[in-house]
Parts: C-alpha cells; sequence; structure tokens
C-alpha cells in the first residue's frame, strides 16, 4: 500500500457508485451503458467534481447531474443515484422523492456513514407513502474528503466555517460547536484511512485540538475493531499489500505550531497562483485573452505542464512557458510549410486534413498531430494567461520583496534585515495586508527571545508604535492584536510550546536555508521574451525545512530520547490494547506498547488549515525518490495568506 494512492483509490470508488456500486470494466465501458441521473448536495458535487470529469461521468450513462435541493421533474423510467452527506434535510428530500415516485428506483450513497436513526426514519416516511420498494440499495461510502492531488487532501471547501482556525481558537465558540467540528474531522479521517485501507498509528501534538481529535479518532478506531461482522479493516494487510507493523504514522498537527508560514509570501508557482489568483479544488477561473469571458480551468493531474512546473519558483516556470512556446511555434511552422508545399492555405488546409485520407503520407503524418498541437496551444495559452497575471500581482504588490525579507527573516532570524522594517511599513504604494503579513512573522520571531538571531525581544511600547505605522498607512492591526494576545496567554516570551516539547521559537523558525538572487534572468526571459521581467529578482533557493517538516521527519525517524517530539507527542495505537486501564475503554491514557521501528510513510494533517506551502516543502523533502519515504498532507481546509489573515481579523475582533 502507497498512501499516495488516495486519489486514485477515490476515484474508483467514486466510478464504482456511479455504475450502481459495480466494479467497472473497460468491456463495460466500450458497450451501452445504464442510463441514470446523478443526484448530489453541494458536498458531494465538490468531491465528484474535483475527481472526475463531464466526459468521465457521461461515459458512465450519467445523462444528468442535479442537485439534491433544487427544482427536478419526474423521470420516471431512469434510475436514479444519490450522493450527499446523510442530514436530516436530505433525507426527507430524498423520502419526498420516493413519494413522488420521481425515478425508477433510488441507489442511495451516502458520504459518511448514516445513523441508524435516520435510517428508520427513512423507512417510516417511505411506507407511509407507500413508496419503500422505490429503494433500491442504500451504502456507506466513507467518501467525505476531497483528494486534490496524490499526496493533498482536504476535508471540505464548501461550509469549512464550522472547522476553520477561527472556530476552533475563538473564545465565543461553544464547547458543542467545538465538540461538532471536532466529529466532522474524525470522520473524514476514518474515511481517508477506509478508503486507504489501513489502521494508522497516531501521534498528535499535546494539549491542542489535535490531541482531542486524536482521542476521538482513537475510540473511533478502537469501536470499530471490535465487530468482526462488518469491520472495514478485516482484510487491511490484504488490501494494503504490506503487513502489520509496515503500517503508516497519522500526525495530527495543530495550526498554532506555526502561524508564520500560512502568511508568508511564497515565490513558488502553485502557492504562488493560489495567493495571487482564485485557485480552488483544483480549478481556476481567468479569461483567456482580453475580451473573452471568464472560464473555468482544470489544473488536475491531466495538466501535464502544472504537474510538472508548480513546485517550481515562478522565475523557473515563466522560462519553461517560453520554451515551451517557442517549441510550439516550430512545430506549427512545420505543418504551415506542409500545407504550402502542397498549395493549400489554411482554411483549405483544414479542410483537406478532414476528407483527404491518402494525399500524401507526408500530410497524414501532419494531420494526426494537429489535435495534440491544438491541446497543447489551448495549455499553453491557459498558463501564460496565469503567469502573466501572476506576473501583473507581484510587481504591483511588490511580492518578489517581501518574498526576499520574509524569507531572511525565517531562515536567519529578524537581525538579517539590511534595511529596518518601517520601510516597508511606511511604503505608501505597498499594499495593507501584505505589510500586516510581514509585520505578524517578523513580530512572532522577534519575540523567540533570541537575542543573537533575532535582536531581542520587542517592547510593549515598541510593538505600539509599530501598530500606530501600520494604522497611519491604512492597516487593519486586529491581527496583530490577537497575535499579542495569543503571545501572552501562551507564555510565548521564551518559549513557543508545541505541545510539551518546550522547543524555541528560533528554532522552529530560523536555520536550515539560504536565499541568494541571480543578477539577471537567462537571455530567454530579457530579450523577445512574453514575459517582461525587468525590476523583478530572481532567487536562488535552497532547501529550507518549515516547522512541519521537522516535527514529521523527528517522528517518522521514532528515534526515542533523542528529540523532544517524539517523546511528548501523544501515541495511539487503536489496534494495541493499553497495559493500564487508566485511559478507560480508548486507552488514550494508558500504557500503550510502542514500536521502534522508523516509519517509511505518514499521513500529516494540520488541524486549522494548511497551505500549498507547507505542503509543496513535505513533496521536496519526503516524496522525491530518493528519501525512501512517502507523506500525505491533509488538512481541515486549504488557506491562502489572505484567507488566513481575515481569520485572525475575526479573532482580533473577539
Amino acid at each position: 500500500m502507497t498512501i499516495t494512492r488516495l486519489r486514485e483509490r477515490q476515484i474508483v470508488a467514486l466510478k464504482q457508485l456511479i455504475n450502481l456500486n459495480a466494479e467497472v470494466s473497460k468491456k463495460q465501458l466500450a458497450a451501452e451503458p445504464q442510463w441514470k441521473v446523478l443526484i448530489f448536495d453541494r458536498y458531494g458535487k465538490e468531491i465528484i467534481f474535483s475527481l472526475l470529469s463531464i466526459k468521465e461521468i457521461r461515459e458512465l450513462g450519467v445523462t444528468l447531474t442535479l442537485l439534491i435541493h433544487s427544482e427536478r421533474e419526474a423521470i420516471e423510467d431512469v434510475p436514479a443515484i444519490y450522493f450527499c452527506v446523510p442530514t436530516e434535510e436530505n433525507v426527507q428530500r430524498i423520502s419526498s422523492d420516493c413519494g413522488n415516485f420521481m425515478y425508477e428506483k433510488l441507489y442511495l450513497n451516502f458520504i459518511g456513514q448514516v445513523s441508524r436513526r435516520m435510517l428508520e426514519d427513512l423507512a417510516t416516511r417511505t411506507v407511509q407513502t407507500n413508496s419503500a420498494n422505490m429503494i433500491a440499495k442504500v451504502f456507506d461510502q466513507y467518501l467525505n474528503f476531497i483528494s486534490l492531488e496524490s499526496s493533498l487532501f482536504t476535508l471540505r471547501h464548501s461550509n469549512r466555517d464550522i472547522i476553520s482556525y477561527h472556530t476552533l481558537n475563538s473564545s465565543k465558540t461553544k464547547d458543542a460547536e467545538i465538540e461538532q467540528s471536532l466529529q466532522l474531522m474524525a470522520e473524514s479521517l476514518f474515511s481517508v484511512c477506509v478508503t486507504l485501507g489501513t489502521v494508522p498509528i497516531i501521534r498528535a501534538q499535546k494539549e491542542t485540538a489535535a490531541e482531542m481529535l486524536a482521542q476521538i479518532l482513537d475510540k473511533k478506531f478502537r469501536e470499530h475493531l471490535k465487530d468482526s461482522r462488518s469491520n472495514l479493516f478485516v482484510q487491511d494487510s490484504f488490501q494494503a499489500g504490506q503487513m502489520s507493523f509496515q503500517r503508516p504514522l497519522l500526525i495530527l498537527l495543530d495550526r498554532n505550531l506555526d502561524l508564520a508560514t500560512p502568511l508568508h509570501h511564497t515565490w513558488t508557482y502553485q502557492a504562488l497562483v493560489h495567493d495571487t489568483l482564485e485557485l480552488q479544488l483544483n480549478k481556476i477561473r481567468i479569461s483567456e485573452s482580453a475580451g473573452r469571458p471568464v472560464k473555468d480551468h482544470d489544473l488536475g493531474p491531466a495538466d501535464k505542464f502544472w504537474q510538472e512546473q508548480k513546485g517550481n519558483p515562478f522565475p523557473t516556470v515563466a522560462e519553461a512557458i517560453q520554451e515551451s512556446l517557442e517549441a510550439y511555434k516550430a512545430s506549427e511552422g512545420e505543418v504551415t510549410a506542409l500545407k504550402a508545399q502542397m498549395g493549400l492555405d489554411d482554411e483549405a488546409g483544414d479542410i483537406a486534413a478532414e476528407l483527404v485520407s491518402d494525399n500524401t503520407t507526408l500530410l497524414a503524418n501532419a494531420v494526426s498531430s494537429l489535435p495534440e498541437l491544438l491541446e497543447k496551444k489551448r495549455h499553453l495559452n491557459l498558463h501564460m494567461n496565469m503567469a502573466s497575471a501572476v506576473l501583473e500581482e507581484v510587481k504591483r504588490r511588490k511580492l518578489d520583496q517581501f518574498f526576499e525579507t520574509e524569507e531572511k527573516i525565517l531562515s536567519k532570524g529578524a537581525a538579517s534585515l539590511d534595511k529596518p522594517l518601517n520601510s516597508f511599513l511606511q511604503d505608501g504604494e505597498l499594499e495593507p495586508e501584505d505589510k500586516v503579513r510581514l509585520f505578524v512573522i517578523y513580530l512572532l520571531t522577534r519575540q523567540s527571545g533570541d537575542e543573537q538571531t533575532n535582536g531581542g525581544k520587542l517592547s510593549t511600547a515598541e510593538i505600539d508604535s509599530y501598530c500606530a505605522e501600520l494604522e497611519a498607512s491604512g492597516c487593519d492591526i486586529r491581527p496583530v492584536n490577537y497575535i499579542r494576545k495569543w503571545m501572552s496567554i501562551n507564555s510565548m516570551g521564551n518559549v513557543m510550546a508545541v505541545g510539551r516539547a518546550g522547543a524555541k521559537q528560533s528554532s522552529l523558525y530560523t536555520g536550515g536555508g539560504n536565499l541568494g538572487t541571480a543578477k539577471m534572468f537567462s537571455n530567454l526571459l530579457s530579450q523577445g521574451s512574453q514575459f517582461v521581467m525587468e525590476g523583478v529578482k530572481n532567487f536562488v533557493l535552497t532547501q529550507r525545512k518549515l516547522p512541519v517538516s521537522r516535527v514529521v521527519q523527528n517522528l517518522m525517524e521514532n528515534k526515542s530520547g533523542l528529540n523532544t517530539e517524539v517523546d511528548e507527542y501523544e501515541y495511539l495505537d487503536p489496534k494495541v490494547a493499553p497495559r493500564s486501564s487508566v485511559g478507560g475503554e480508548g486507552g488514550a491514557a494508558g500504557d500503550i506498547p510502542r514500536t521502534k521501528n522508523a516509519f517509511n510513510e505518514a499521513i500529516v494533517f494540520m488541524v486549522g488549515g494548511g497551505n500549498y506551502i507547507e505542503y509543496q516543502n513535505l513533496v521536496d523533502l519526503f516524496n522525491n525518490g530518493k528519501s525512501g519515504k512517502k507523506v500525505l498532507y491533509g488538512c481541515t481546509e486549504l488557506s491562502n495568506g489572505r484567507d488566513f489573515l481575515k481569520q485572525l481579523c475575526l479573532l482580533g475582533s473577539d
């Protein structure tokens, strides 16, 4: 079993449920499909369209896709497949559809586990309307998560506020709401493990929401494993393709571990697109050219250029686009030359390409390459427009300068700055939000108390002075107010708590990286390029381990006694009974026998929101084919710097 097959497994499960929960074969796809209607709620729609294209859904025989609470007409001779969350509202609408005999048969697929009470309610309603025979089958699919990439998943996009960083950390959030949020996360993570077919060993950051989540999840696993009749992990080892002692590690972390990275201005293509454009669930909205309508574009696995370049620095991507454009022009020129040799103009050439099959071998080869060329041109146009839009934002907001400054602060300490921070805060051309993001990073680093690298802690008067400058330049300082309050509550003067590890903030944020600046871009980008990069710096980056990556590496190495992360993080193994009964039935506080082996695979889950910066850092460190290890990164939601700053604003108002 490889944890990075999560997306592949979820796609197989979705295709199977659309195929009336029967395995999909190539022979079946080639034959005439059984036509059906696909009905989903908003969350179900997000899951399906993040993994399957309209073409793939049509190939499985779906003629219509409809929202469950939309106005729908009866289609009595066609079966309907439902894919939705098991809520009172959805169950009521399903029973109403049965009573109205809307479809031939109903195949109910609940995204998560449906409760016995809801099933009984559905049965009662259908019996009352004499429509119980309308329901063909009912399935718990355990698919309530969204696999965006082979190594990346998130829990949800719509209605994600209930599991947001703001909700989990607000003083206004009630205990019942926190419990609801944690239960939702536990159900989703349980679904991830069901889809992978394995029960992991759990490590969690103590005294945080992550520890509470770990205990709920551990109890859920234990209760499920007791019932051998309906145990989804009975064939754990066979499904996973490995022995039980090679189970993956599930690392649950709290966003408070590192508040700087979510605000950091980045320089890699994927994270920069997410921070400057509207990238949501692998879809981006951008106009192909001036005067054309805005369209949604898919940046999934089918986009090879995106897959190859998304983790690279932005200038490198700009060069790659330019090179691809030159290669396309050369290929296009060859086809044009062939048309000219035959005495055909562009229009006549296109007609001839369709009608003439045996004119010459040369023309046949040219025609066969046209569809591929047109598709390549479409992708090139998309990335040209994307990169141009990103470049415009980089220049307008001077994002290269923000990145360089923040990278110095985070890698070498606040004392490494070439010029005072005030020069940024007083610059009237810079965006207020960008200034606040920079200052919060600066504040978190300075308050680590490391005199040598950070120049010592800021006094209350100094912080007040900076805040006054921010306000004078039109900045909203509510995020700063929250960070100050947060540091005070958590005794952040000299120590930033990492569970009970007591790791200094400076050791979390600084060291392990370097940043150089190339004098100029290559000739490709300085002469005759589509991208005018004048005034934008080209950085030479070296690998720097982010706080999350350091914790993950230590926990995967599993060297007890050598580092605080391994010793102090909660350890739970749902498959092993505790030696003592101190922790009760769940065994959370019991003495669990621990494995001493290092782990080759880890599922890293960030409670309170993740980001593409952390994801790319983990991929670069572990999923590179050299380390022999694999990491799957998940989070409650994917936030860019602006999103996270808004949540800090809300917390600053509480």
